[in-house]
């Protein structure tokens, strides 16, 4: 315990223990993948990421007001009793605004269903309800969550990361193994860990629930999240919405292939929202600070956060082009070769939410909604062009294309609103060279006709032997600084 509070006095240690954190509960999909498709065949695959893509949109239920809190916890941080308030506030509130879009669709989700999916074998009862019932519990649940991360309350945040990761686990694993319930276990699973989870919560923070609201606190925070709503709709529509095209344009059996591409590579997106979520309240302190006086710092949790996301992508290509020795269904092992592409989509996007930490410490929710909007007319578009051409590889070229031109209008809104001094070699330089490395080996083995397992391996290594080069000075200043703080 005495360990831990030290650590969290390190920006940097604390930071990646807050990511590791952070990973656990997303990476579950991620760790258990290969038994799912040991039961699942791509149609049935298919069918449960639509459901998990339906009941991600739901998040949208209490107008995503938990974003506030990442940045309001610091108006209030200063005072134990106006903080208690103020997240008794915001949590209230959040479970009115969603409680009562779960009833609304719980009455029209049949309606829902026929009009968002073409598989008839797709219903809301019972897949959808029990998808969104897990997602009322868990969306309110993060308001807490933000809040412990802000306040560095990293032992009660580890035990609610850990439960819910062993909990879920352990659900899929006796429904869909001992009972053999499929996608039904799956789901089922899913929202018994976060049942219990929630109970726990109820049962020892009843006091948090209050009904006597102040508008002090709710008003600032609904307004900074509506002003940021569109830019998570559009979010969601960039990193979701293609499923949708795909079983329209394509078919199911393509969705369930697709989505384990997307698990597949997504451990990158985990990584990216896990570092990123766990350096915010350092990054914003430093912000707040003055960005010239903390130019160091700021560099010093850029440069980590670039080498752990261009690491956790080439561990991902290794894995995913080597994924026949860990997947025997062979109606996947047709995605390896198209792994290295799509690991693409998740690492542009890492510089996305890098870059937007500035607009969003200087509250641009505005300027973060224009470039999003502008990115997805532009994906929609080029969606309908390209994947009755290319199929899934026009789906990935989309994603990348849409990201890039976020990550550039990000930039350049980033220096005009709110300067900070970036390291280019660390921003752009590195993850060129890396891009350069992936896609010159992929050549040369594909026209030499080399195994592609021996190419994941290579990459790696050099990638990593590159990064423990590159990043060396840091890590040694890091580790001098974690034994001054022990």
């Amino acid at each position: 315990m005495h360990g831990l509070r030290k650590l969290t006095q390190n920006p940097v240690w604390a930071s990646l223990l807050l990511t590791g954190l952070n990973i656990l509960p997303v990476g579950i999909k991620f760790f258990l993948l290969p038994f799912y498709l040991m039961v699942l065949e791509p149609e049935e695959y298919g069918m449960l990421a639509l459901v998990y893509i339906f009941s991600s949109l739901y998040e949208f239920s209490n107008l995503k007001i938990q974003t506030a809190v990442q940045t309001y916890f610091f108006d209030y941080n200063h005072e134990p009793r106006l903080l208690t308030k103020y997240i008794s506030n915001i949590l209230s509130f959040s479970i009115l605004l969603s409680g009562l879009t779960t009833m609304i669709l719980f009455g029209l989700g049949i309606w829902v269903f026929q009009w968002m999916f073409k598989t008839d074998d797709l219903t809301f009862y019972p897949y959808g309800a029990m998808a969104i019932s897990a997602s009322f519990l868990l969306v309110n649940l993060q308001i807490y969550f933000s809040y412990l991360k802000n306040a560095k309350k990293l032992t009660e945040f580890a035990a609610y990361s850990l439960s819910l990761v062993l909990l879920k686990v352990l659900g899929q694993i006796i429904f869909i193994f001992g009972f053999g319930m499929g996608i039904m276990g799956i789901l089922l699973g899913d929202l018994i860990g976060v049942l219990i989870v929630a109970i726990y919560f109820l049962m020892k923070n009843y006091s948090y629930l209050t009904l006597n609201w102040e508008k002090k606190y709710i008003i600032p925070s609904l307004k900074y999240s509506t002003n940021l709503l569109p830019f998570f709709i559009v979010l969601w529509s960039a990193q979701k919405i293609d499923r949708f095209y795909i079983e329209r344009l394509m078919d199911i059996a393509y969705v369930g292939k697709y989505a384990v591409l997307v698990a597949v590579t997504g451990f990158v997106m985990i990584v990216v929202n896990g570092t990123s979520t766990a350096f915010r309240p350092y990054l914003f302190e430093r912000f707040k600070k003055g960005t010239e006086e903390n130019k160091k710092e700021i560099q010093s949790l850029e440069k980590v956060f670039v080498s752990l996301v261009l690491l956790a992508s080439s561990f991902i290509i290794m894995i995913g082009v080597n994924l026949d020795l860990i997947v025997f269904n062979e109606k996947y092992l047709s995605i390896m070769e198209l792994v290295p592409l799509a690991v693409m989509v998740p690492l542009v996007f890492g510089w996305v939410v890098w870059l937007s930490q500035q607009l969003i410490f200087s509250k641009q929710a505005s300027k973060i909604s224009l470039a999003s909007v502008l990115s997805l007319v532009l994906q929609l578009i080029l969606y309908y062009l390209l994947i009755p051409i290319y199929g899934l590889v026009g789906v990935l070229w989309v994603n990348i294309i849409g990201n890039m031109m976020m990550c550039v209008c990000f930039y350049f809104y980033g220096k005009k609103y709110f300067p900070v001094e970036h390291d280019l070699f660390v921003l752009w330089i590195w993850p060129l060279i890396f891009i350069i490395l992936v896609f010159g080996l992929q050549y040369l083995f594909n026209k030499w006709d080399f195994d592609l397992n021996v190419f994941g391996i290579l990459q790696f290594l050099i990638l990593s032997l590159l990064i423990g080069v590159f990043s060396s000075n840091e890590i040694r200043k890091i580790y001098y600084r974690k034994r001054k703080t022990v």
